[in-house]
């Protein structure tokens, strides 16, 4: 199969690209995809990011993570690596029940990189992408100027 968005669109297969930032799906991203991918046959592709600016942070001899109660730990690459594991695998599952649930075809990627870059890359490749912009700590004019920037 072509992984070019305009073949891909003349060969009758349509790919909708929705940002996974937890291990649930967003319900209104879902309520969203099948709104518009089950009249065309649309795939889903969940997209999972970890953040390549918290792995760099982690290799910092003095970077910490505070908990809820105030514990302060080293904040450790390799335990990071272990809870995004354990995070995009709950998210995988519950996506993929969420996609067969509403009769549509899905894949699922994880990514490592700056979120907002990487989904957009990821992007180039999709007919639709549906973004969870309320939960981004970059501002909306900060998204809508990189995904212009992407789309030009």
């Amino acid at each position: 199969m072509s992984t070019d968005p305009i073949e891909a669109t003349h060969s009758g297969l349509h790919k909708i690209l929705i940002e996974i930032d937890s291990a649930v799906p967003q319900p209104e991203a879902i309520s969203f995809a099948k709104r518009m991918g089950a009249p065309i046959g649309a795939q889903l592709v969940g997209c999972f990011v970890e953040n390549q600016a918290l792995m760099d942070l982690a290799e910092l001899p003095f970077a910490s993570e505070v908990s809820f109660s105030g514990i302060v730990r080293p904040l450790e690459s390799e335990r990071l690596i272990r809870e995004w594991g354990a995070q995009a695998g709950q998210a995988k599952a519950a996506f993929a029940a969420a996609a067969t649930d509403i009769g549509l075809e899905w894949s699922f990627d994880v990514k490592r990189g700056q979120p907002l870059f990487a989904l957009i890359e990821s992007a180039e490749q999709q007919d639709v992408l549906v973004m969870n912009t309320g939960n981004h700590l970059t501002s909306l004019s900060d998204i809508g100027r990189a995904l212009r920037a992407a789309t030009a």
